[in-house]
């Protein structure tokens, strides 16, 4: 994904890849990051916006009430996860694809890279401004 996303071009930050089924990007605050997933059982990717620490709620609070607003711009639904059993949320898109599988790199890459790209532009200057 990291080596997709350099030879198509990016202005997102990238990082050492690590082996874990998650891949992240900053976002512009601590605490929050745009989270490129795989979960290979479920044959499913997904871009999040992950929200750690215990403002996690609040925050997330905050983004929903920009809910229509962030999915008119961003051109689909999102899966907002307050998570309440927890500290952290989330805030996803998740499609159907087998990570596994070579033949559906291009595809799966192409895709997570516009999303992680869509959320960097539309979430940044929002929880930017989040008064937390």
């Amino acid at each position: 994904l990291k080596t997709y996303m350099e030879e198509h071009g990016t202005d997102l930050r990238l990082r050492l890849p690590r082996p874990q089924h998650w891949y992240t990007l900053v976002v512009g605050r601590s605490k929050f990051s745009i989270s490129l997933t795989t979960h290979t059982q479920l044959k499913r990717v997904g871009c999040e916006i992950y929200i750690r620490s215990k403002n996690a709620k609040n925050a997330f609070h905050q983004l929903k009430k920009h809910c229509k607003q962030i999915e008119t711009s961003l051109g689909y639904e999102l899966d907002w996860k307050e998570l309440p059993d927890g500290q952290d949320s989330r805030i996803g898109i998740y499609i159907d694809g087998d990570s596994t599988d070579p033949a559906c790199w291009d595809k799966l890459h192409s895709t997570l890279k516009e999303f992680a790209e869509n959320f960097y532009t539309i979430f940044s200057p929002l929880i930017k401004s989040l008064k937390i």
